[in-house]
């Protein structure tokens, strides 16, 4: 993974040819983890005190990085991976994997949308056992383009934030968890996940892009809320509604300077859980990500 990431901080994009697209590629491979990169997740995570030997959903996106990487330094990828920045993640669980599953991993480029800072596009993660689909994670990232033309995106539909509530909760927000992320967090949470981008691991290199600290990785702090979300919630997820899956949603509003104390909300209805992350900056709550969970018809 880190030769994956050198190639990624020297990958120069072509200018762009228009229109905008992206490569045709398709990585796919069978993965059966190991138990102490499991054990070392759901302790980063919190799955761990479910006592569970069901996966993480969020687990299936940790293994498939180095495809997603791979499919990134790969000519004609037209932006730069190192100033790509992971606005949104959904996952659509159908059948949580046992750890001890071997599962078949696909991932793919999907769809492009405008937005006002550049381009949106999509990377597809399958997850399928016994040729069956268990778990599908679209991750959103934002190519930041200064200086486009109309023309260069104008054709695009324009990408919407995916944490809308419902519009019928009317329910009481309710704290769920409160939880710390330390200073180190970025640094073990690349070693258990390969994602060894350097906004995440110490002042100085996340200096580099802008940070003067060191920044907790989006897909964590998902995994966290949702490990939570799902202690917290126990019959949401094992009624018998609940048998055709559920989805996850999220958008990531800002980040999260390390070390950061957390504080996890939720309102729920029957069918629909909202959540948000947020943290107390001057006095101030500050929103670091909102989402929602539903169940699949």
């Amino acid at each position: 993974m880190i030769g994956l990431y050198a190639k990624a901080l020297v990958y120069t994009p072509k200018d762009f040819i228009q229109p905008i697209a992206l490569p045709e590629i398709k990585l796919s491979t069978s993965v059966l983890p190991t138990t102490k990169q499991i054990n070392a997740y759901n302790s980063l995570t919190g799955w761990n005190q479910l006592q569970t030997t069901l996966i993480h959903p969020n687990f299936v996106q940790v293994l498939s990085l180095p495809m997603q990487l791979r499919m990134m330094v790969s000519k004609p990828f037209p932006f730069k991976p190192l100033g790509l920045v992971h606005i949104a993640n959904q996952i659509e669980v159908y059948n949580l994997p046992n750890i001890d599953n071997s599962m078949h991993i696909t991932t793919h480029f999907g769809q492009l949308f405008s937005h006002k800072r550049g381009v949106v596009f999509e990377v597809i993660t399958t997850a399928r056992k016994n040729d069956n689909i268990s778990i599908r994670g679209t991750s959103y990232y934002l190519a930041r383009i200064t200086e486009k033309n109309e023309s260069d995106t104008q054709s695009l539909p324009t990408f919407k934030a995916l944490s809308a509530a419902s519009g019928k909760n009317q329910s009481e927000v309710v704290d769920i968890d409160a939880f710390g992320f330390s200073e180190d967090c970025g640094r073990r949470y690349a070693r258990v996940s390969g994602d060894y981008n350097p906004i995440h691991l110490w002042p100085i290199t996340a200096s580099l892009f802008g940070f003067r600290q060191a920044i907790a990785h989006g897909m964590m702090t998902k995994a966290k809320a949702f490990s939570s979300l799902y202690q917290a919630n126990p019959s949401f997820f094992t009624s018998p509604e609940a048998a055709k899956g559920y989805q996850i949603n999220c958008d990531f509003m800002t980040p999260i300077m390390l070390p950061s104390q957390l504080n996890l909300r939720q309102q729920q209805e029957a069918k629909f859980l909202t959540f948000d992350v947020t943290s107390i900056v001057r006095n101030k709550a500050r929103s670091h990500m909102k989402g929602n969970i539903s169940l699949l018809d």
